[in-house]
Formats: C-alpha cells, sequence, structure tokens
C-alpha cells in the first residue's frame, strides 16, 4: 500500500482529542497496522496518553470550537501551520468544518505538496438554520469551502446523501466528486451481542446533552410513556457539551432526575455494558451526519429508535432493525417506543437484524479500507 518501505505520514486534524479517541481511534490504529505513521492535532485532555499507547503521536491544538473570535482564529491557523510545516505529512485528514477551514487557509502558505481529505460528521447550525447569522456564516463558509475544494486532487468526506445533497446544491462541489463514507464504522469484537435483560424495559439515549438532539422530546415521551403506571425506565447517558451555546444546563438535568422522569447516568466510558444494560436505544434527534451510538447499539443487537431525518434514516430501517418515528414530537416517540416496550419478542428480531446490517455495511475494517482508498488516490 505505501510503495515500498517509505511510511506515509498521516496527520489527522479535529477539535478534541478524546472526539477521536471516540470516533476514529479505530482508524488511527488501523493505519499504524498498515503501516503509516499516524498523528493527531487537537485540543488535549486527560485521555491523551491512550494516543500514545497506540502509536499515535500527539500534537496539541487548542481550537476552540464555539468560538467566533477572529484574534484567536489567527492564532491557531498560524499554530496549525507550524504544525504542518514541521511534521511535513504526506496526507493531512482534517474532521469538521473548523478544522477543513484553518487546515485550508494554513495550506496556502505551504510549500510541500500534500494530499488533503475534508471530512464532515454532520452538518450543523450554519447549514439548516435560516436565522440572519446563520445565513452569512453559510455564505462566508460556503465561499471557503469552495476555494478549499478547488483543486481536484483534494477530497471531501460526507457520511450521508442528504448532506451530499446540501453541499452540492450550495455548489460547493459536484456530487459525483464527493466520497461517502458512512460514518466512523463499527469495531463488531467491542460490540457484541447480548442477550436483553427481562426486567423492566431501559430506553437509553446515548448522547451529547443539547437540545438538538432531541432531549425535550425523549422527556416528554417518558412522561407519557409513565404517565399512569411505571412501563419502563429512561435513562440519559453523556456529557453536557459546555462549549455548545444549546448545551443543557446541569440543573434542568437534576430536576428531571427529582421528579423521577428519568435517570442520569453521564459520561460512561465502557458503552458496550451500557447498551447490555438496554432493551431500547433511543435517539431522537434533529439531523445527524451518521450517529454512532445507533450504530454501536444494533451491532450489539438492541433496536433503534429515531427521528426520520437525515444521518439516522440511513442506520435504522423502519420495522427491520427499529423504528423510524416520522412525526418529531414526544407523542409520535412515546407511541413507537411503546409498541417495543411492549413487544420482547418484536425487540429481539430487530436486534438481530441490527447486528447483521452493521456487519454488513458498517463495520471499521470496512470504513478504514475505503478511507485508505481515499488517502492514496
Amino acid at each position: 500500500m505505501n510503495n515500498g518501505h517509505v511510511k506515509k505520514k498521516v496527520l489527522f486534524v479535529t477539535t478534541e482529542d478524546w472526539a477521536f479517541i471516540s470516533h476514529r481511534l479505530h482508524l488511527g490504529k488501523s493505519a499504524v497496522s498498515a503501516g503509516y505513521k499516524v498523528s493527531l492535532a487537537a485540543n488535549p485532555s486527560s485521555q491523551s496518553s491512550i494516543l500514545i499507547e497506540h502509536k499515535i503521536n500527539f500534537f496539541e491544538w487548542n481550537l476552540k470550537r464555539g468560538s467566533l473570535n477572529i484574534f484567536g482564529s489567527i492564532i491557531e491557523i498560524i499554530r496549525i501551520f507550524k504544525i504542518l510545516e514541521y511534521h511535513q505529512p504526506d496526507i493531512v485528514h482534517a474532521v469538521a468544518l473548523k478544522p477543513m477551514l484553518f487546515v485550508h487557509i494554513s495550506s496556502l502558505f505551504l510549500r510541500k505538496k500534500i494530499k488533503y481529505v475534508f471530512a464532515l460528521g454532520g452538518l450543523g447550525h450554519i447549514f439548516i438554520s435560516n436565522s440572519l447569522k446563520a445565513r452569512i456564516l453559510r455564505f462566508i463558509v460556503t465561499f471557503v469551502m469552495k476555494s478549499a475544494l478547488k483543486s481536484p486532487d483534494r477530497s471531501l468526506i460526507l457520511q450521508n446523501i442528504d448532506d451530499i445533497e446540501v453541499i452540492s446544491s450550495l455548489g460547493v462541489r459536484d456530487k459525483k466528486k464527493i466520497n461517502l463514507v458512512r460514518g466512523a464504522g463499527v469495531e463488531l469484537e467491542k460490540f457484541q451481542v447480548s442477550p436483553i435483560p427481562k426486567n423492566i424495559p431501559k430506553i437509553i439515549m446515548p448522547s451529547r446533552l443539547v437540545w438538538e438532539k432531541g432531549v425535550a422530546e425523549f422527556i416528554h415521551a417518558a412522561q407519557l410513556v409513565n404517565k399512569t403506571k411505571k412501563q419502563a425506565s429512561f435513562i440519559l447517558v453523556g456529557e453536557i457539551d459546555r462549549e455548545n451555546p444549546s448545551a443543557i444546563s446541569p440543573d434542568i438535568i437534576e430536576s428531571w432526575v427529582q421528579k423521577g422522569v428519568i435517570d442520569y447516568w453521564g459520561y460512561q466510558s465502557k458503552m458496550c455494558e451500557v447498551y447490555a444494560a438496554s432493551t431500547v436505544v433511543c435517539l431522537p434527534s434533529y439531523r445527524e451526519g451518521l450517529p454512532k451510538c445507533l450504530l454501536e447499539a444494533a451491532s450489539c443487537g438492541r433496536p433503534v429508535v429515531a427521528f426520520d431525518v437525515p444521518g439516522c434514516r440511513e442506520i435504522v430501517k423502519h420495522q427491520e432493525n427499529g423504528l423510524l418515528i416520522q412525526d418529531m414530537t414526544g407523542y409520535a416517540l412515546a407511541e413507537g417506543l411503546l409498541t417495543l416496550i411492549n413487544n420482547r419478542e418484536l425487540c429481539n428480531s430487530l436486534g438481530k437484524r441490527g447486528r447483521e446490517i452493521v456487519e454488513l455495511d458498517f463495520n471499521s475494517q470496512k470504513i478504514a479500507s475505503e478511507t485508505f482508498e481515499i488517502w492514496n488516490y
């Protein structure tokens, strides 16, 4: 793959090292095994040592995801330029919009010929909202993206067909030249099938705790399902994303817990154990790239429930491996969940099919192979 004994150097650039570890560590490990020298530039966290264990070099890059500070942005563009100039990678794989834009601007000042691969996990607020601020930012970002992708040897990866349609309709790049790689893949040996517990059903929502993930609808569904008697436990699993302007405050979450509407398990490092304790895994998000939690849950043999939105409909096949809810309300979500709460046999059959789909289309080796092809194209 790597032409003789020369190891190609790959630099991943993203916002947070923990997000890389959560979503793309297995891609990094596969690249190391395939003979690449792999590095990551990102914000450091307590998990940074995991990268070294897997022979992935780490460069500290203190990008602030939610910040629009011009001075701070210039500093981080200079810093990523210095990392690129020092490291001299053959391939740069930038994940998410801000890293993509900052890498592109830095590349204008580099002499070395580098293969650039830009991957967007999903189209965020600025591509979806019609607020004045979002429209202005969309115009600016679209202009810079067109510039970043003007060269034919630069690649764009998107995770679902809906996002490809949006990006091509904005004139950023012809849809035939956009690569579809469906998510980050699942390590099948890590997320294995386990029997669904026979106690009171547990409906688990694993997610960053921001409103756009559909937390309000999940809470409403929990209230409706358990209105007259407790039929299921509803559990939120995940961190509060404090850098996100629509983060849900700890006080609100605590009030739900105190009222007995939900349990809150916080951040969990061993998600395979969380899925093993669940009956149904639910993500009523308003839009996704390709949600890893639904793939992992399906891999563990759990029925998955989501609204019929971009990203989620790529994974959830209605009445095949889960339920796609058409009406994006707590009422419709509660109705769908009750179907599964009252039919354990259906849960088992949907979960079994979910595992088969992940094995066929979403396993990590397949995703790694598709990614390497783009690197070497």
